[in-house]
């Protein structure tokens, strides 16, 4: 029933995915792809919060209502969705005082940091945008512990627990401190240059 609300709403915004069936095949994906692209996300096919937000879907079973970490996500949070970002700040060597679920003090800080480094409002709230964001740093380091052989869990730019377990396989085979974090040592090694030049 997902895939048909899905479909629905992408021919609600003009994009033709054949019939409206609930199969997810090709001309969903592709139509789902596209309609990424326009709305300025990572086009990756999936239905995250980001999609589901821009779609309008807001339906118990879809992903952008299905725990209590609705966007934008700020103190008082908890779900997966927080885990994500408290994973994903900390492999981008952003310590959010915990990976819990939870969105306390540590992780707005952590999020007001980021917000800061990447020329964002720093008000510790995270927005669509900020997620997207952060997705987009995530989403090569994913890319580059996949083609290296080691299993993130998928690639989407979401970080969890298979990302961050990734990175410290990667820093102890590459011979790095394995602490979590990608940082320019971690970051030269995955994508294949010198540690320690520049």
């Amino acid at each position: 029933s997902l895939i048909t609300e899905i479909q629905q709403a992408l021919v609600n915004k003009g994009y033709s995915v054949g019939v409206v069936d609930g199969v997810a095949g090709e001309a969903t994906y592709s139509q789902i792809m596209a309609f990424q692209a326009a709305q300025g996300l990572i086009a990756d096919g999936q239905v995250g919060p980001s999609t589901s937000a821009a779609l309008g879907i807001t339906s118990s079973g879809g992903a952008s209502s299905s725990a209590t970490d609705n966007f934008p996500l700020s103190v008082g949070s908890s779900g997966p969705y927080v885990l994500y970002l408290q994973y994903g700040l900390y492999i981008n060597c952003i310590n959010p005082n915990g990976v819990d679920g939870t969105f306390g003090e540590g992780t707005k800080t952590a999020v007001e940091k980021f917000q800061s480094q990447n020329g964002l409002t720093v008000d510790g709230i995270v927005t669509t945008e900020v997620w997207e964001t952060l997705r987009n740093i995530i989403l090569p380091i994913r890319q580059l512990l996949n083609n290296r052989g080691y299993d993130t869990g998928g690639i989407d730019g979401i970080a969890g627990e298979a990302t961050y377990n990734a990175v410290i396989a990667f820093q102890q085979a590459a011979g790095l401190s394995a602490d979590g974090q990608v940082g320019s040592a971690t970051m030269a090694a995955l994508q294949g240059e010198a540690v320690g030049t520049g």
